[in-house]
């Protein structure tokens, strides 16, 4: 995997997957039999999955360079599949921006 919403303030380019090699993500399952609320309805009898990557980068003076820890949450259901990321790629930096970003299933067909 690589960041995706981890981003410099004040350097280009700001986009940190231009400037670093992918990295490890390790998967495990994490839950079975859950339910998830997505926009295009609610889903029972689905397996959460979580990952963890962590990504090197030079941060800032203070902290120079650092393991920045990416984190993913996803969750499959019967018959759908993938129907809800979140990913979660925190920075204690000032000058590295983070965020959570969630990708939800909006529509779907059998």
């Amino acid at each position: 995997t690589v960041a995706y919403i981890l981003q410099r303030k004040n350097e280009v380019p700001k986009e940190i997957p231009y400037t670093h090699k992918p990295v490890m993500m390790v998967y495990r399952i994490d839950a079975l039999d859950q339910k998830v609320q997505t926009t295009s309805g609610a889903f029972e009898g689905c397996i959460r999955v979580l990952g963890e990557a962590k990504i090197k980068l030079y941060v800032d003076a203070l902290f120079a360079w650092r393991d920045m820890p990416l984190f993913s949450t996803e969750w499959y259901c019967p018959t759908v599949g993938l129907v809800r990321v979140e990913r979660v790629e925190k920075s204690p930096s000032r000058t590295l921006r983070g965020g959570t970003m969630i990708l939800d299933l909006v529509q779907w067909r059998l």
